[in-house]
């Protein structure tokens, strides 16, 4: 699993698998999300495995994100800064990556519930059809990104509020549940 060159994790890591992917110019959401270290702190799994969660602002609602990853037959310890934006009632979890040839920000919808967190990506065929209809600002590339341009309130309304459906893979969600909380 290579978490790193495909990520986004609403909150942690998601491995895009190849896929093209939905990426933005700046992190996606209308401003940063105030989080606090008693909701987010610990060790959460995964079908895939866990991740240790700090958080490292939670004025700016930014979250550092660390996991053991297997190379070979050797073990790297990875970290993965993500700050989290909210719009209206969804939050939305944002990794800055160079990896579209330009600074831009892989994201996904995220839920915290208690000691779960669920996420979602973004649905990159919708998305598509979007900017192609001129209905979001943004273009895409030859391999199949969608680049988001700057969103405007009317644009986060859109997906937010559902009007064009759901724009993220909901029958695909990621769950992550806390086994132990900071200081545990």
């Amino acid at each position: 699993m290579r978490l790193i060159s495909c990520l986004l994790v609403g909150l942690f890591v998601l491995t895009l698998a190849g896929c093209s992917a939905v990426y933005t110019v700046q992190p996606m959401g209308g401003k940063p999300c105030k989080t606090q270290t008693q909701d987010w702190e610990g060790t959460w799994i995964h079908k895939e495995g866990s991740v240790t969660v700090r958080v490292m602002d939670g004025e700016n609602g930014w979250l550092r994100i660390g996991w053991i990853e297997r190379e070979g037959e050797d073990l790297a310890s990875e970290v993965q800064d993500v700050q989290l934006w909210e719009a209206g009632s969804w939050t939305f979890a944002n990794v800055k990556s160079d990896s579209a040839g330009e600074p831009a920000y892989l994201w996904a919808g995220i839920r915290r519930d208690g000691n779960q967190v669920i996420v979602w990506l973004p649905d990159e065929k919708k998305f598509k059809v979007l900017v192609e209809q001129g209905k979001l600002p943004g273009r895409i590339e030859r391999g199949g990104d969608v680049i988001l341009d700057r969103l405007e309130p009317q644009h986060l309304s859109m997906i937010t509020e559902e009007r064009e459906g759901v724009l993220l893979v909901w029958g695909e969600p990621t769950a992550f549940l806390r086994l132990t909380r900071a200081g545990d």
